[in-house]
């Protein structure tokens, strides 16, 4: 049964939320809230939505901070320098939580962000679903949402990907916790440095 992983940004489209705390059977007035603190914290996080019948759609959805938030803002500096740690960590984080629910396929939506973001973006996927692959589920499956990338880009990193430098990534502190009653995490990642202006 897939689960889904998205943005928080995309939260704010109200007829989209409003159906996913249907299904997840969350207020949809909490739920907004529970975005907008995504979005306006200091530290990027990740909140996971559970759905308990096994015949559902998905199983397990999480919402994480974007490239728009107040955590990006502050580790990226200047603003439109690529984090690379940013994007590698909390999609590493948010993946390695739906792993530990059981998760056995995950649908990526509308994380790649701006334009200039999607290469780097990406990439960071790549690297984060090695090593989920490596260190927790050898047979995970990942596939993009439709619009949420551009396919030349896609087939440019599949095909090249042994030619890229793959990073590694530094250590960060994961502080978890509940946020309104849900399970959530907090990710203490260091700010940028020596970062490039994505082309």
């Amino acid at each position: 049964m897939p689960s889904h992983l998205e943005s928080a940004q995309s939260g704010y489209r109200q007829g989209y939320l409003s159906s996913v705390g249907e299904y997840f059977d969350v207020d949809l007035a909490k739920l907004t809230r529970i975005l907008k603190v995504i979005e306006s914290s200091d530290k990027p996080r990740i909140v996971l939505l559970q759905q308990q019948a096994r015949d559902g759609v998905a199983r397990n959805a999480c919402f994480v901070s974007s490239a728009w938030s107040k955590s990006y803002g502050a580790l990226a500096n200047p603003y439109w320098t690529v984090h690379r740690d940013f994007h590698y960590q909390w999609l590493f984080g948010a993946m390695a939580m739906l792993v530990d629910c059981g998760c056995e396929r995950l649908r990526v939506g509308n994380l790649l962000c701006g334009e200039q973001w999607r290469r780097d973006a990406y990439l960071c996927q790549v690297e984060a679903v090695g090593n989920i692959r490596r260190l927790m589920r050898s047979d995970i499956e990942v596939f993009l949402e439709l619009r949420s990338h551009e396919t030349a880009m896609v087939e440019e990193v599949d095909r090249t990907a042994g030619d890229f430098d793959m990073q590694e990534h530094r250590p960060i502190g994961i502080n978890f916790q509940l946020l309104e009653g849900l399970n959530a995490a907090k990710l203490f990642i260091e700010p940028a440095s020596g970062l490039t202006k994505p082309s």
